[in-house]
């Protein structure tokens, strides 16, 4: 049984992290391209879609990823750090809401994206349609990474403490 649950709890440590990985690569990626090109009409799709997948991924893990952590440790009585519970409840407070937050977030896109093509137009401004990119890119990259992070920890002490 334990393990069993080990392999789980290793594929469960893994798999998000890849995830995690894979998605900060290729947000990275589109906004790289959406800042290096001069076609703004190709930075924008670049941007929006970036910014998209981002999105998505956030959504992935607080609907899906963080609630199966919260299983596991619950079922093992596993000690959580704070860093852990703050996304444990984050994760339940988003669960409960999210369908109010659809309208919202969609919203935030597309000022995001008419933003981005206001200052990418210009060649006077693109400047700051960099700066715009990096700020919203880097707060995709940083949820991502506290995502891990956060589950990460307990999950490498609890897998330790079953072998």
């Amino acid at each position: 049984m334990i393990g069993v649950f080990a392999a789980s709890v290793s594929s469960y440590l893994w798999t998000p992290i890849i995830f995690g990985v894979a998605t900060i690569a290729i947000v990275a990626l589109l906004g790289i391209h959406a800042l290096r090109t001069t076609a703004t009409a190709s930075a924008v799709f670049s941007e929006v879609l970036s910014h998209t997948i981002g999105g998505l991924a956030i959504y992935v893990g607080l609907s899906e990823v963080v609630p199966r952590y919260n299983h596991i440790f619950k079922e093992f009585d596993a000690e959580l750090p704070g860093i852990a519970i703050l996304l444990i409840r984050i994760s339940e407070t988003f669960l409960v809401y999210w369908p109010s937050l659809v309208a919202p977030l969609l919203g935030m896109l597309v000022a995001d994206a008419a933003v981005f093509y206001a200052f990418h137009k210009e060649v006077s401004t693109r400047s700051k349609a960099r700066l715009w990119s990096a700020g919203i890119t880097g707060l995709v990259v940083i949820a991502i990474l506290f995502s891990i992070a956060a589950v990460a920890g307990p999950s490498i002490k609890l897998w330790n403490d079953l072998q």
